[in-house]
């Protein structure tokens, strides 16, 4: 077993391209015009947070802020001066209240009766929305905000979870930290537009299937290192120009393509990370 474990979202960077992963770490594009989706997804996490906090012993003293409260604060915290006329910060706020009302809803019917043992918690090197007590044992959610996804294609962002790289992760994590197994997993999809909405999926852990899933990790980590520590080439993996399809091409495909790796070029297009 290698002595470093990489984060999930380094290790699904690496499995979708050594290279990209690689390049990541010191470029990125030229930032594009604003869009709202990442502040109502930090504000959204943020309300959600609070929700669960409150839910904690203890955890309703000197915090009066309710969730709608602190998901706004955020939201403004982050909502530039320069926001592009065609995008509203009252209408963001609205936004939220009718997700944050739609997350209660949906928490009252799917997770009657859970007790939050951990809220937005670093374990290791993941940070892990929600680990609750349940029924059935321990459980990890994670909620991920989607700001316009049409109701046809949820199944297609919900289905795979179960061969997601970072559930498992979450799950060994969690695991660990509290010396017992985890019994399910659950992603949750709070929808913004075309009209607000909540959706999940969850699976079981089987304990072979972790086992069999941090054989793997662990050997993906053991190459990763390597190439960390220049003891290995940085090779391209072709499959992952196009992940998601023609429309959708890496960002640093001209980099690989038209530049071919020369980073003294790589000014033109991109911006190097301080």
């Amino acid at each position: 077993m290698t002595d470093t474990i990489f984060s999930p979202s380094q290790t699904q960077d690496w499995s979708r391209c050594p290279t990209y992963w690689d390049t990541k770490k010191r470029w990125e594009p030229l930032p594009e015009t604003w869009t709202p989706e990442r502040a109502i997804g930090l504000a959204l996490h943020a309300g959600v947070a609070r929700y669960w906090r409150a839910q904690m012993p203890g955890g309703r003293e000197g915090a009066p802020l309710d969730p709608l409260q602190c998901a706004t604060g955020s939201l403004k915290l982050e909502w530039p001066p320069d926001a592009p006329l065609a995008y509203s910060l009252e209408g963001a706020v609205r936004v939220l209240e009718r997700l944050l009302e739609a997350f209660e809803k949906w928490v009252g019917v799917e997770m009657p009766g859970a007790l939050p043992v951990a809220v937005e918690r670093d374990f290791g090197e993941s940070r892990v929305d929600l680990v609750t007590e349940e029924p059935d044992g321990l459980v990890v959610t994670d909620w991920k905000y989607k700001h316009n996804l049409p109701l046809d294609r949820v199944l297609y962002q919900l289905n795979p979870v179960e061969r997601s790289h970072q559930a498992w992760h979450y799950i060994w994590r969690v695991g660990q930290e509290y010396s017992r197994t985890v019994s399910r997993f659950r992603l949750v999809l709070l929808i913004g537009a075309p009209r607000v909405a909540v959706r999940h999926t969850d699976f079981t852990v089987e304990p072979d299937a972790l086992a069999a899933w941090l054989r793997r990790a662990e050997a993906k980590w053991g190459e990763m290192e390597r190439m960390r520590m220049n003891q290995t080439p940085i090779y391209r993996r072709e499959e992952g120009c196009h992940p998601y399809g023609e429309k959708h091409p890496c960002p640093f495909l001209d980099a690989c393509w038209r530049l071919h790796g020369d980073e003294r070029k790589y000014e033109t297009l991109y911006n190097r990370r301080t």
